[in-house]
């Protein structure tokens, strides 16, 4: 406990957050998934909590467009500083990030109440305007989820031996999310790895509590984003070029 709390103090002063709200950050959802998983010994609050359009599935469509909006304003600022690279990293993420809101509420079809078009009713397999219930389409966002929560919970202890920063400018920022964000990270890819290996069979306990872990997923990206836009805002980074211009004493 006292090295996690390490790693939480150490990533929160890489990142300028005070150490109190890291703590909070990291606790918060495991603390969460406890409450809601207990929230099922009354069925009535489970599914309010956890059904389709609920407060959980709403609260992570709203979770993807602001990393979507975060991953825009990343990209504007790094390609304007002139770095190209960076700024097409966010752009596709930007992208990814809209569509994952997309998929989220059916791209707005029980907003709006318009039909699933025929073919793709057909296929479908809710009968909704969405890609993720086609075919085997669902099992690869489930392993790219798997993969993604896993690289975001394990990043930081392992930046810490590979120091990706050495090879690639900033990826420490870009790439790496500090250790007080592994948290929701490790609830979306643990949850995804469990349903692979041990829990495959759907059943509505289970399925339901996926909402939770992809609200989870959502967050991580969001906070990662607004964290990395945060850094490198042109304030912040002109106070770092004078700080690093200034000549020692």
């Amino acid at each position: 406990m006292q090295r996690i709390n390490g790693w939480i103090i150490d990533s929160a002063e890489q990142w300028h957050v005070s150490p109190v709200i890291a703590r909070v950050v990291f606790w918060f959802p495991l603390a969460v998934s406890v409450l809601i998983a207990l929230s099922r010994l009354s069925k009535p609050i489970y599914k309010f909590i956890l059904h389709e359009d609920g407060p959980v599935e709403s609260a992570t469509f709203w979770f993807y467009v602001l990393a979507m909006l975060v991953g825009m304003a990343v990209m504007w600022i790094r390609q304007k500083n002139g770095h190209r690279w960076q700024a097409l990293l966010f752009l596709v993420f930007a992208i990814a990030m809209f569509f994952c809101a997309g998929e989220e509420i059916a791209w707005g079809q029980r907003v709006f109440h318009y039909g699933t078009p025929a073919k793709l009713a057909e296929v479908n397999k809710q009968d909704e305007f969405t890609l993720h219930n086609i075919g085997g389409t669902l099992h690869i966002l489930n392993v790219v989820i798997l993969l993604v929560g896993g690289a975001g919970a394990a990043a930081y202890l392992v930046n810490r031996q590979l120091h990706l920063e050495h090879y690639l400018a900033d990826a420490d920022f870009l790439v790496v999310p500090p250790f007080f964000l592994a948290s929701w990270f490790l609830i979306a890819s643990g949850y995804r790895l469990f349903r692979l290996t041990v829990w495959r069979q759907p059943g509505f306990t289970i399925t339901k509590y996926a909402e939770w872990t992809e609200l989870c997923f959502a967050f991580g990206l969001f906070a990662l984003g607004w964290l990395v836009y945060r850094y490198f805002a042109p304030d912040r980074e002109s106070a770092r070029s004078a700080q690093m211009e200034t000549p020692a004493a």
